[in-house]
């Protein structure tokens, strides 16, 4: 099994390119809904088309740089590791932690594009851009990446206190 998360995490970034994929029709779909205050949108590979007014759409390539992929492949590396050198690591525990590291780096990502969207759509490419894929995008990644690998070490090394009577 900990070889399997291993070569999984390896894997994921040699598939890269379908992860990025994936990535882009997850966010057309959230913008499909309605909800986040989008536009609609639509998908070529790993670029999202928004529509930003009637007159002017946006394409937001997922690089490898940008995808969840090199965010979410160290924790599988991880718990591989773990699970192969660490003997008294539960499985079941580990197998819960890893998955909710990993939907939670997904999910802040995915946040994050919808983030740049809206600071482009309000204010433009110019203005909006600049401070919402470098700076907040970077702390809100950042901070998720934190919250994830923590939330992951937690759920897996806490042991079980005895009940005092």
């Amino acid at each position: 099994m900990g070889l399997v998360l291993f070569l999984a995490g390896l894997g994921t970034v040699y598939a890269q390119d379908a992860v990025r994929k994936a990535e882009a029709e997850t966010a057309a779909f959230l913008a499909n809904t309605g909800y986040l205050g989008l536009n609609p949108a639509d998908t070529l590979g790993s670029t999202v088309f928004l529509q930003m007014s009637p007159v002017e759409a946006r394409g937001f390539i997922f690089t490898p740089e940008c995808s969840s992929v090199f965010l979410i492949a160290p924790v599988l590396v991880i718990a591989g590791v773990m699970l192969v050198f660490y003997r008294r690591v539960s499985v079941k525990r580990l197998t819960g932690a890893t998955l909710a590291s990993g939907i939670m780096l997904y999910a802040a990502n995915q946040l994050r594009l919808v983030m740049i969207a809206q600071f482009v759509k309000h204010w433009g490419v110019a203005d909006g851009y600049p401070l919402s894929h470098r700076v907040l995008g970077s702390i809100l990644v950042l901070g998720a990446l934190l919250v994830a690998y923590v939330s992951f070490f937690v759920l897996v090394c806490r042991r079980r206190r005895p009940v005092q009577p």
